[in-house]
C-alpha cells in the first residue's frame, strides 16, 4: 500500500473512480432504480403498519385524524416549545427507519463499487445480491449514521428554537446554525465514509463504525481529502440545479434544459464514483491487515486486486 499522499494521488484516485463509474454509468443507473422501487415500497409497508398500529392504539381511523388535528393545533397556537418538541420528536422517530431504508440501497451501491474495484466491471443483478445479502446489516448502519449525523443537527435547531422562542429562525442566525450543521455533516460523515465498505467487506455493524472511525483519524489526510473532494463537487453541480438552471431553461429554452440535463447526469455519476473511491481507499488503507480484527468475516476476498493499481 502507498503510504505517501499527495495531490498527484487524491487526482489519480477521482480520475479513476469517475472512470469506472462512467464506464459502468448503465448498471449502476438500472441497478439504484430497482432497488430504489423496492426501498420505497418497503416505506409504504413500513408507513401502512406504523398507521396501523397508531390506529389500534387510538381505538379507530377518526381518533387517529384527531391525532395528526391535534399536533396541527400546537403550531397554530404558538406553543414554540411543544410545537418543537413534536416536531423534533416526530422528525427523529419517523426518519431514523426511513434513513435505514435509504441507507440499504446506499450500502448495495457500495457492494458494486467492490466488485468494481475488484474486478473492472459489476452487474444490474450484483447491487440485489448484495441487498439481500445485507439488508439487516446495512439497515442498523444506516441507523447509526443518522443518529451519528442527524440527530446531533436536530438537537441543535432544537436548542436554537428553545433559545429563540420561535419556530421561524430568520437571518443571521440561520446562517450560522446553516454552517455549523454543514460543519458537523461533513466531520461526522467524513469520520463514518469508511463504514459501509467495511461492512460490505464483513465486518459487524458496530465495528465497521470503530474501524471507519479509527481510519479516517490515522489517515485523516486521505481520508478527508476524498471525502471532501466529492462534497465540493456535488455541492457545485447542485448549486446551479437549485439556484441558476431552472431560470435558465426558462429564459435559455432548449439549450438550458440540455445545460441542466448535462449536470444532473454527472451529479448521478458522482455518487457512485463517491463509493468506488471509499470502497478503493478502504481496501488500500487495511490491505496490509493493520485495521483488520479477527472477528471479521472477508467473504469471497481473497487474492485481492485493486483495479486501476494502488
Amino acid at each position: 500500500m502507498e503510504q505517501e499522499f499527495g495531490f498527484s494521488s487524491l487526482i489519480d484516485d477521482l480520475k479513476i473512480s469517475i472512470r469506472f463509474a462512467i464506464k459502468n454509468f448503465i448498471s449502476f443507473l438500472l441497478g439504484m432504480i430497482g432497488v430504489l422501487i423496492v426501498t420505497a415500497l418497503l416505506v409504504g409497508v413500513f408507513m401502512a403498519i406504523s398507521l396501523s398500529i397508531l390506529t389500534l392504539v387510538l381505538g379507530d381511523f377518526h381518533n387517529l385524524m384527531e391525532f395528526f388535528m391535534d399536533i396541527g393545533s400546537l403550531f397554530a397556537t404558538g406553543n414554540v416549545l411543544s410545537s418543537a418538541g413534536v416536531l423534533f420528536t416526530v422528525i427523529s422517530l419517523f426518519m431514523m427507519p426511513l434513513a435505514a431504508a435509504f441507507f440499504v440501497a446506499i450500502g448495495a451501491l457500495f457492494g458494486m463499487s467492490r466488485e468494481i474495484v475488484e474486478s473492472d466491471g459489476t452487474t444490474v443483478s450484483g447491487i440485489f445480491v448484495w441487498y439481500r445479502t445485507k439488508f439487516l446489516s446495512l439497515a442498523a448502519g444506516g441507523v447509526l449514521l443518522h443518529i451519528t449525523v442527524m440527530i446531533p443537527i436536530l438537537v441543535m435547531w432544537y436548542i436554537a428554537i428553545v433559545i429563540t422562542q420561535t419556530v421561524t429562525l430568520t437571518g443571521a442566525f440561520v446562517g450560522v446554525l446553516t454552517s455549523m450543521s454543514f460543519i458537523w455533516f461533513v466531520i461526522s460523515g467524513g469520520m463514518l465514509s469508511m463504514m459501509f465498505p467495511a461492512i460490505i467487506d464483513g465486518a459487524p455493524v458496530l465495528q465497521a463504525y470503530k474501524q471507519s472511525v479509527r481510519l479516517s483519524l490515522t489517515y485523516f489526510d486521505r481520508v478527508f481529502a476524498t471525502w471532501l473532494s466529492f462534497v465540493v463537487m456535488l455541492f457545485l453541480l447542485g448549486s446551479p440545479l437549485n439556484l441558476g438552471m431552472p431560470a435558465m431553461a426558462y429564459y435559455l429554452g432548449p439549450l438550458g434544459a440540455v445545460v441542466s440535463i448535462i449536470i444532473f447526469v454527472f451529479a448521478i455519476i458522482l455518487l457512485p464514483a463517491l463509493s468506488i473511491a471509499l470502497t478503493r481507499l478502504y481496501m488500500m488503507l487495511t490491505a496490509e491487515g493493520e485495521f483488520e480484527d479477527s472477528d471479521i468475516s472477508h467473504e469471497e476476498h481473497s487474492d485481492l486486486q485493486l483495479v486501476g493499481g494502488v
